[in-house]
């Protein structure tokens, strides 16, 4: 008898579960989401890069998806805030801020997105029963939101350690040292430095390239090579003169996006004291040299076809590009994070 009223509440708990199952996706809110397919990657199909209009046209394309993504998915969270895609949706809904994040380039639109992630990861979070996998991401979420408060961060480091294993929070770690490796090398020292003996042996070799990173300040790079165009460059000849550093690609979008801006500093200041000289991660030369020859652009460059594993990137740490540094009249670096108000800074350190 007691076997078969279990059965009998299993087959209504079933039908239940079932109903709502079919209520849900009878109104069509989550197959609104699964029918928004994500863009492929940025290259053709005979795997050769975007060119410079396309990547825009690409990058353009790829924010209207993200944008429709996270209105569908915003859309069936509010119908069914515990309906049985709601995890997914949440989840699904952390992992796309990100990308969103960091393409956004309006100040409100980037606020929206941070509260979004941060309201999605606290979300997730008070549901428990996520695993280090999952909880990664979203404690990245809020460690990004909070980056300018040091004891905010630690809180949210502490926190996963406490909840997953202190073996489990180097990826949480090795995050927030790469965030800010730029604003703040010291503090992102202090966080590689924390990294435990039983982190992973990846994980240790880039934290030991972000450690050149982090120590390059204050420091007199030796950069002398022959450029592209076969003339010898040398750095330290440059002492008197402010210089950019720019690593960039041609693959990159960015860098792309950001030339026309850079060519307009060197322009202006060139005459008064300014140099550029461009470290190139492309791997293909002929592709190289036909943009600079496209573009006009006028600075020495160095290429060694190496892509990311080009001599000065791999010995200074560059984890991304684009990545502008400024050298003063001393030839010491004195900035890893040129790319904000370029022009503002230039002109501070020429007037030094």
């Amino acid at each position: 008898m007691k076997d078969r009223q279990v059965f009998g509440i299993c087959m209504g708990t079933m039908l239940v579960l079932s109903l709502f199952a079919f209520a849900e996706q009878g109104d069509g809110s989550w197959d609104n989401v699964i029918n928004i397919e994500p863009l492929g990657p940025p290259i053709h199909r005979d795997g050769t890069p975007l060119n410079e209009k396309e990547m825009h046209h690409y990058e353009d394309a790829y924010l209207s998806y993200e944008s429709e993504k996270i209105e569908a998915l915003q859309l069936y969270l509010a119908k069914y805030p515990k309906g049985i895609y709601a995890n997914v949706a949440l989840i699904q809904l952390a992992e796309i801020c990100s990308p969103a994040l960091a393409a956004s380039k309006e100040n409100l639109e980037k606020n929206m997105l941070m509260e979004l992630k941060s309201k999605v990861a606290h979300e997730l979070l008070a549901r428990a029963k996520i695993n280090a996998k999952v909880a990664t991401p979203l404690y990245q979420g809020l460690i990004t939101r909070d980056l300018k408060d040091a004891a905010k961060v630690g809180t949210h480091i502490a926190e996963f350690s406490v909840k997953f294993g202190s073996d489990k929070a180097e990826k949480v770690k090795m995050f927030t040292a790469i965030m800010l490796m730029e604003k703040d090398p010291a503090r992102a020292k202090e966080i590689l430095a924390s990294l435990p003996e039983t982190a992973s042996a990846d994980i240790k070799a880039q934290a030991a390239v972000m450690m050149k990173s982090a120590t390059i300040l204050g420091q007199m790079p030796g950069m002398s090579f022959v450029a592209l165009d076969g003339k010898k460059f040398d750095l330290a000849a440059l002492k008197g003169k402010v210089v950019i550093i720019d690593f960039w690609a041609t693959w990159c979008g960015p860098c792309v996006a950001e030339l026309p801006h850079l060519k307009k500093v060197y322009e202006t200041f060139h005459a008064q004291g300014l140099e550029v000289v461009g470290i190139s991660l492309d791997k293909e030369k002929a592709e190289l040299e036909a943009f600079i020859k496209k573009q006009s652009i006028p600075w020495p460059m160095h290429f060694d076809g190496k892509g990311f594993q080009n001599q000065y990137a791999a010995e200074h740490g560059i984890q991304g590009i684009p990545t502008v540094w400024l050298v003063d009249k001393t030839g010491k670096i004195v900035d890893i994070d040129g790319r904000q108000d370029l022009e503002g800074k230039v002109k501070k350190l020429l007037a030094e």
